[in-house]
């Protein structure tokens, strides 16, 4: 079948390529274009291998941190905190922008929000200061989150079960202790359903958990926070410098401002 211009299967013929016109300013100036781009790429590909180089020591730090010593006790999550999951399909009634946002597994990686209907059925689900948010099925199930402040109040979704954490416990503790290899073993044993796994609350709440005293949680939780705000400094500095590079990309390369 021939392809029309009116055809739903989208297409860059050489010919069209061709006939595309770029800006093209002398030499020297397209050289000048040339290093100053190249040396802001360069930056954010140091920046990249500099956080995936940090995340990789965190790793073997967590390792070595979370695994089993002298004197160390082995809890249940329901021993420490409440495992429930959140509001149901059934319960939801979703609205363009008015609303309360309902937070999802997605929101854990993205910010992409959705709305609900803030009935009193949805609003019995909602986040609290000593909740660790997981995510219960999908590819991410098994990962666990703690919602920022600007969550605390809103509703979660069912596959977003959250863990809430008894008030005389280390929250941020158990929370990298539900990242710990030790934890990911059991996930895998408790999995249910191979295309789309997933965990149900009686799994979540029947983890182990390896627990040293609470000076020891505290120098355990305290370093590795200490690691993951470093991370994130280097990810909002490799943020803004993409978002540099397009703004000059657009500048440079549309004649805005000139080098020479």
């Amino acid at each position: 079948m021939q392809l029309t211009a009116k055809s739903s299967v989208d297409s860059v013929r050489r010919e069209m390529i061709s006939k595309m016109l770029i800006p093209l300013p002398p030499l020297p100036e397209q050289t000048a274009i040339a290093t100053a781009l190249k040396d802001t790429e360069d930056l954010i590909n140091s920046l990249e291998k500099m956080i995936a180089k940090k995340k990789l020591i965190k790793q073997g730090a967590m390792q070595e941190l979370l695994k089993p010593k002298a004197g160390w006790v082995v809890k249940n999550i329901s021993e420490v905190g409440e495992v429930k999951r959140g509001a149901s399909s059934q319960q939801i009634k979703y609205l363009k922008s008015d609303g309360v946002r309902l937070i999802r597994i997605n929101d854990f990686f993205d910010n992409n929000p959705v709305f609900v209907q803030p009935t009193a059925d949805i609003m019995r689900y909602k986040i609290n200061e000593y909740d660790i948010l997981f995510a219960g099925t999908g590819n991410s199930a098994g990962a666990s989150y703690i919602a920022p402040n600007e969550w605390i109040g809103l509703p979660h979704s069912y596959n977003a079960p959250r863990i809430r954490i008894n008030k005389n416990e280390n929250r941020t503790y158990i929370y990298y202790c539900l990242q710990s290899h030790h934890i990911l073993l059991q996930q895998k044993e408790k999995f249910v359903g191979a295309a789309q796994p997933f965990l149900d609350t009686s799994a979540i709440a029947n983890f182990k958990i390896l627990y040293p005293n609470s000076t020891e949680q505290n120098a355990i939780a305290t370093t590795l926070v200490e690691m993951d705000s470093e991370i994130n400094s280097f990810e909002i500095k490799l943020q803004k410098c993409k978002i540099f590079k397009e703004g000059k990309m657009q500048q440079l390369l549309t004649g805005k401002i000139r080098l020479i």
